[in-house]
Formats: structure tokens, C-alpha cells, sequence
């Protein structure tokens, strides 16, 4: 009978990548590749975003709280929020100012925003590998 190893072997759990902690400022990328459906060869880098606290202004302009909110406007609409759980969409934690629409920040959910380096690695392997299957 082979034995079941639940948490796997040292080796593996050593070698696994590590998390990485978001910051505050930090460039980001959530997968997001222009032309991903085309020939890989007219594929565009992944879109950069700027990492926004959840208290900045510029990721609530345009909202309920208006075009200009104050930050203790902010906080107070965060802390409602935060006292009922039907009221906050669950993951979309993380507000990203794009490079494609710098006006306007997106929330994003904690799975989808990884360090933009990360995302470009991402990019060149899948590209490389798509030029591959599409070379054959």
C-alpha cells in the first residue's frame, strides 16, 4: 500500500514558490494580455496597474462618494462596508490605477493582482511556448 503524504515532501515545499506581499505603489499586472487571442507574434506586453490604497482618493473618483471624495469620507464608507459582509463584494480588495484607463481605478480581486515582473515572466513563457505550437 503506498503511504499518503498530505503535506509533501520538504523538497517540494521548499522549492514552491514564495508568496508575495502587494504593496502599497508596487507596479502590478492581473493577467490582462493584449491580443492574447491572436497569433502569438501580435501579442502586446501585459497591461501595467499602479497599486492604490483602499483609502486613496483616486480609487473612489467617479463613485457613490462623487468625483472628489475626502479621505475621512473614505474611511467612513470602508468601515460601513466592513460591518456587514453582503456589503463588500467578496475579494475585489485591491484597487488598481491602469495604464490604459489612468482616470478611473478598477478593483480587483487578491487572486487575479500579482507584481507586474510575475506577470511579465507569465507573458514571455506563454508567448514563447504559443510561437512554438505555432511554428510547427
Amino acid at each position: 500500500m503506498e503511504s499518503f503524504d498530505l503535506f509533501g515532501s520538504l523538497e517540494d515545499i521548499l522549492a514552491a514558490p514564495k508568496p508575495v506581499s502587494l504593496q502599497v505603489g508596487m507596479a502590478v499586472g492581473a493577467g490582462r494580455w493584449p491580443y492574447v487571442g491572436g497569433h502569438p507574434g501580435n501579442w502586446m506586453p501585459p497591461h501595467r496597474g499602479i497599486l492604490l490604497a483602499p483609502d486613496d482618493p483616486r480609487a473612489w473618483r467617479g463613485t457613490v462618494l462623487g468625483d472628489n471624495p475626502t479621505t475621512e469620507q473614505i474611511r467612513a464608507h470602508l468601515a460601513w462596508l466592513e460591518t456587514e459582509q453582503t456589503r463588500h463584494p467578496a475579494g475585489l480588495r485591491h484597487p488598481v490605477l491602469w495604464e490604459f484607463n489612468p482616470e478611473r481605478a478598477m478593483w480587483e480581486s487578491s487572486a487575479a493582482v500579482i507584481p507586474y515582473e510575475e506577470d511579465v515572466r507569465s507573458w514571455e513563457a506563454a508567448r514563447a511556448l504559443a510561437l512554438k505550437g505555432a511554428a510547427k
